[in-house]
């Protein structure tokens, strides 16, 4: 894994993919799938593409950004 720092100073995965499945994202998150689709419905993450007729993916730069931001507001409570 790539890992950088952002403006906190707290480790923010680094993807070497640009698109990230189910399980990718699970693992860099840390929550269960059933999560992930909770809180995309709730629009609490981002959504994911639709690549091909059975393949959804998370684009890496977006799950990254969320991420950050949920660092950043930890950071301010």
């Amino acid at each position: 894994m790539n890992y950088s720092t952002s403006k906190n100073d707290a480790p923010i995965h680094k993807s070497s993919k640009l698109f990230l499945r189910l399980t990718d994202v699970t693992q860099i998150i840390g929550v269960s799938g059933s999560s992930i689709w909770a809180w995309t419905k709730a629009g609490r993450f981002p959504k994911p593409h639709k690549i091909s007729g059975n393949v959804t993916a998370w684009a890496s730069a977006d799950v990254e950004r969320w991420a950050a931001e949920r660092i950043a507001d930890s950071h301010k409570k």
